[in-house]
């Protein structure tokens, strides 16, 4: 093995266990994906197979826009329940502005369900298609190298980002329709109770 090979293992090795100790802090993720994405420029230089990277890296920038419309998304919400309690200290506000689920209070039912549906379609498509990508590129290194795990490290990538994203859809899903539930039937008694 090259020197060149073993600068660009150990670039790959360090940046991926920085990726995954990202949950300690996000700085140390980008600091991992910087590292990740210079090993995999160099392995395309290497092997002259540019794909390699430009795969790669579209990876990285779907991902990217996906969390950005997550992150807008959630913002959009907050601040329209910002906005929404002065009406609601007022008096104002109640019907078409604004709807209490769970004792949660959301503005109107409609920007809500909106706002889900954005998340649940525009997310998971980002996502799912970054992980295309990324396959894509580790398919042509395993080609180029010889080493089939990295074929397989894309597989596991893509079938993990499925199964990550439908146990959350569903789990989210579950609470705001237990939510709900619980709301109308909580609405229910009080009108029985009072005839």
């Amino acid at each position: 093995m090259s020197d060149e090979l073993s600068t660009i293992k150990i670039l790959g090795g360090i940046g991926s266990v920085l990726v995954i100790l990202s949950l300690a802090h996000w700085a140390i993720g980008i600091i991992g994906l910087v590292l990740l994405f210079i090993a995999f420029k160099k392995v395309a230089d290497y092997y002259r197979r540019p794909e390699i990277f430009k795969n790669a890296l579209i990876a990285l920038i779907l991902s990217i826009i996906g969390l950005a419309i997550f992150g807008i998304t959630i913002g959009v919400i907050l601040l329209k329940l910002l906005f929404s309690f002065p009406k609601l200290l007022l008096g104002f506000g109640f019907g078409t502005e604004v709807s209490i689920i769970g004792n949660v209070l959301y503005p109107s039912l409609k920007g809500v369900i909106v706002h889900i549906l954005l998340v649940f379609s525009v997310l998971p498509i980002f996502n799912i298609i970054s992980a295309v990508f990324l396959r894509r590129s580790l398919n042509v290194l395993a080609e180029v190298s010889r080493q089939s795990l990295f074929k397989t490290a894309g597989l596991l990538y893509l079938i993990g980002s499925c199964l990550l994203i439908n146990s959350s859809q569903w789990s989210y899903l579950t609470n705001i329709l237990h939510h709900t539930s619980n709301s109308i039937l909580h609405n229910e008694i009080e009108k029985r109770s009072l005839t």
